[in-house]
């Protein structure tokens, strides 16, 4: 795939996630880095994808690829931190938050820390079913 190709399907994967599918999202997404797998937007852009999906331990490491690219923006930082709260890593997820906090706004730091600070998988609601589709 060339830089356009993978221009044109993470377009085309933003659109998808905007309509709720996030299997078409996934889909172009991957197309995408394939295209462009050492650009940190676009295994952002993946990471949001599998995120939305419920697809925590593939958006775990679709961000932490983005932040390992160089991308360290409050968004990535605290999906990858979901993604991690999501799957029971209390512990890795405050530490990622607390390490970055330079990079995210206060309201949204005291928010993340009070969630790692009482995030067991039992007590934390998640925003997506068993069957991985988001909740309305």
């Amino acid at each position: 795939a060339t830089a356009k190709d993978a221009a044109k399907s993470a377009e085309k994967a933003e659109k998808a996630m905007e309509k709720g599918d996030y299997d078409s999202a996934i889909a172009f997404a991957e197309r995408s880095v394939a295209g462009a797998g050492s650009d940190p937007e676009t295994r952002a852009l993946l990471g949001q994808a599998y995120l939305s999906a419920g697809r925590l331990a593939s958006a775990e490491r679709s961000f932490q690829d983005a932040m390992d690219l160089g991308k360290s923006d409050a968004r990535t930082i605290l999906s990858l931190s979901l993604a991690q709260l999501g799957q029971g890593k209390a512990d890795s997820a405050k530490a990622l938050v607390v390490a970055n906090r330079q990079y995210i706004p206060a309201a949204d730091y005291g928010l993340a820390l009070a969630l790692t600070a009482r995030a067991r998988i039992s007590d934390w609601p998640m925003p997506w079913t068993a069957a991985g589709k988001r909740q309305s």
